[in-house]
């Protein structure tokens, strides 16, 4: 009995600081030592890639001096983690070294530090502040991903590599944006236009933020790089040319997306998932491929357009958009869009109408596409108009040759008169253009698709003075024409200039005057149902020599002979 209690104490005594009455986990690793009461692990050689990978056992991490890396996922989800003691000797942090350590609330880096892997720390969601050492020189994307507690960052003086804006980690000079905290309070923030690349999750987790504005200048977004943020809406200025994937996943208030240009070849994968707010989406000229999974659950979407330079659609690109109505796809489907598998396409597909451009052979689509296609797009691609003076508001005309056309709901139609000074429009509310009519249309959208009504009723045309013609055609001599533009210059306010070309288009509207030398040369218009006087003379148009016109643009034979107003040289002069 007595030698049986000295070996008791003589274990407890060479024990130490391990535990007592029991064996080391199994978990634990040779060299390193383990204290179950205080659950504090030592490591005291560089731990291996997964050393610890899902030990959630440990509450505290003390690295001894001599280490000096950490491999890839060594305490990936050790969820138990609450501190962390870095020492000065270690000099890199391997990628999701501490990834989903979600006890861990604030790290101390040692000042040897270098390096710390992609992705090192994301999920770490109880993580509030972090300091980044004067030695580190590399730090990769994601690394504090989806840490949504997280509200500072900071670097130390000293360091050349990266620096601190309000919190926000770039690289020193700018061009990289790779970390906004997530758990920061403001809901609209400004990248800073020195950025070129919107880093993998830099805005992962940004709850409230709910507004972003992305510089012109920005060519990349990482990917998830704004993944369950709280965005409401998303502008994508004209630079962009890669959009990674799951670059707006999960962004349940993302209701608007908008894209300025056409850089842009390619929408990743997942790009748009579970964004379950958003209702309506253009797809940019110029996008070639939509990825796998693209706009999968998007519940909330009912249209979308997609372009003729689109060539390829990844599978389940659409699946669970049950909302989905109409899809008005621009793509050859016969020899452009030679990839897309689209069996799981649209969840309840048979209530989604795609429209093809009519003469499509989409037959070897008909058998496994979930949808009703109907070769009913007017033209081989939307009808381009012309940004006007509010943002967001755009101008076109279009001139109806057969059947009844009818617009999206995002544009009007308006029938108009020419007055002497102004043109004077009249909104057709149902939305529908008769066949053989001119007509004024204003949308939201720079593209404006135009697609046959099979249950269109007549419309009151009476008094619209648009006209238009069949096929390209010269101007008739004897007659000057005014159309739709923003001047010989392309700078000028939206308006019906006189036209100076030598080919009229089809199914562009204009108005059309029965006179030799008109005085105007730009007749402009205004809100619904209103008018607005003349801009302006462009100087190009001013009249010259000794030639009299009235306020009807009428040109005089000789002087006036009558008291009134009159024009000469470009100047109005008053005749008692």
């Amino acid at each position: 009995m007595m030698k049986t209690k000295f070996l008791l104490l003589l274990t407890v005594l060479l024990c130490g600081a391990t535990s007592v009455w029991a064996d080391d986990p199994a978990w634990l690793k040779t060299g390193d030592t383990w204290n179950d009461a205080t659950k504090t692990l030592t490591v005291n050689s560089n731990p291996a890639d997964d050393a610890y990978n899902g030990v959630t056992d440990i509450e505290h991490l003390v690295i001894s001096e001599g280490v000096t890396s950490i491999g890839s996922s060594a305490f990936y989800d050790c969820s138990g983690i609450v501190s962390i003691s870095f020492p000065n000797s270690l000099t890199s942090i391997g990628y999701w070294a501490f990834c989903y350590c979600y006890g861990l609330t604030t790290i101390t880096f040692g000042t040897g530090l270098t390096d710390i892997g992609r992705q090192a720390f994301s999920g770490c969601t109880g993580l509030t502040s972090v300091d980044i050492p004067a030695s580190v020189t590399s730090i990769a994307e994601g690394v504090f991903g989806d840490c949504s507690k997280l509200s500072s960052i900071t670097v130390a003086s000293g360091n050349t590599s990266y620096k601190s804006v309000d919190d926000v980690l770039l690289t020193n000079d700018g061009t990289m944006l790779l970390a906004y905290p997530a758990g920061k309070t403001a809901a609209s923030y400004t990248i800073p236009a020195t950025v070129t690349t919107i880093g993998d999750n830099a805005f992962s987790a940004a709850s409230s933020l709910t507004s972003v504005t992305i510089p012109e200048g920005v060519t990349k977004i990482g990917n998830s790089a704004f993944d369950s943020s709280g965005l409401t809406s998303a502008a994508i200025p004209a630079s962009v040319e890669v959009m990674s994937e799951w670059a707006f996943s999960s962004c349940k208030s993302l209701a608007s997306v908008t894209f300025a240009g056409t850089k842009l070849t390619s929408i990743g994968d997942h790009a748009f998932s579970y964004a379950t707010s958003l209702t309506s989406v253009t797809i940019p000229e110029g996008v070639t491929s939509i990825g796998d999974y693209a706009f999968t659950l998007c519940s909330g979407l009912t249209s979308i357009d997609i372009p003729a330079t689109v060539t390829s659609i990844g599978d389940n690109a659409f699946n669970g958009c049950d909302g989905m109505t109409d899809v008005y796809c621009y793509a050859d489907l016969a020899t452009g869009l030679t990839s897309w598998n689209a069996s799981a396409a649209f969840k309840n597909g048979k209530a989604t109408t795609c429209h093809v451009k009519i003469g499509a052979d989409y037959t070897a689509l008909a058998a496994t596409v979930r949808a009703t296609f109907t070769a009913d797009l007017v033209g081989d691609a939307p009808l381009k108009a012309n940004q006007g003076a509010t943002p967001g508001e755009y101008w076109a005309t279009f001139f109806n040759v057969a059947n009844d056309i009818k617009v999206k709901a995002d544009t009007k139609v308006y029938k108009a008169a020419l007055g002497t000074t102004s043109v004077t429009l009249t909104e057709i509310t149902d939305g529908i253009i008769n066949k053989e009519q001119g007509v004024i249309l204003k949308s939201t959208s720079a593209d404006i698709p135009l697609v046959t009504s099979a249950s269109a009723s007549a419309e009151d045309y009476s008094g619209n003075e648009l006209t238009g013609v069949l096929a390209d055609v010269a101007p008739a001599s004897g007659k000057t024409y005014y159309t739709l533009s923003r001047g010989s210059d392309g700078t000028g306010p939206v308006g019906f200039y006189q036209f100076s070309g030598s080919t009229l288009a089809a199914n562009k509207a204009f108005f059309v005057i029965t006179t030799s030398s008109p005085v105007r040369a730009y007749y402009g218009f205004g809100e619904d149902g209103g008018e607005t006087g003349i801009a302006g003379l462009p100087a190009e148009t001013e009249l010259s020599g000794d030639v009299w016109y009235d306020l009807s643009g009428r040109r005089l034979e000789g002087k006036p002979a009558a008291k009134g107003i009159y024009v000469k040289n470009g100047r109005k002069y008053l005749v008692k």
